[in-house]
């Protein structure tokens, strides 16, 4: 099934994701500047929301930064690393909450998500895994 932004399909698995427009993904190879995310959102304007990357010690004023550029998680590439780490994850998690941010995880099912299905459960935060089925 493919679940478009708008949608019924979307809309009821998160109201959240229901945007007449969609999502941007900022890419692990821009480490943590945001730039271009930021400018493709305020160029395309309502209805897009972003993702976007900060490291562990993102400060208070950054994920508050983060939260007025209207983006609406933080991602953690749990397959290839990157400047966000599972440590540092859990302990922004509550942070993020408190600006109704979420986490969008990629991950490899055969790996990780037996190992870690307990962890995310209990985080305060809503967590999007993104699934890989194998090597990549």
């Amino acid at each position: 099934m493919v679940l478009r932004p708008g949608s019924p399909s979307t809309a009821a698995i998160s109201p959240r994701w229901a945007a007449p427009a969609g999502s941007l993904f900022n890419q692990f190879f821009s480490g943590t500047d945001n730039a271009v995310t930021v400018a493709a959102l305020d160029q395309l304007g309502e209805g897009f929301r972003g993702i976007g990357l900060l490291p562990d010690t993102a400060s208070e004023a950054d994920l508050d930064q983060f939260a007025a550029w209207n983006m609406v998680g933080v991602r953690l590439n749990y397959v290839h690393g990157g400047v966000l780490s599972w440590d540092g994850v859990q302990a922004m998690a509550p942070k993020l909450a408190a600006r109704n941010l979420h986490v969008q995880m990629l991950m490899h099912a055969h790996l990780h998500v037996e190992d870690l299905a307990t962890q995310v459960a209990q985080m305060p935060v809503e967590v999007v895994l993104t699934i890989s089925v194998g090597q990549i």
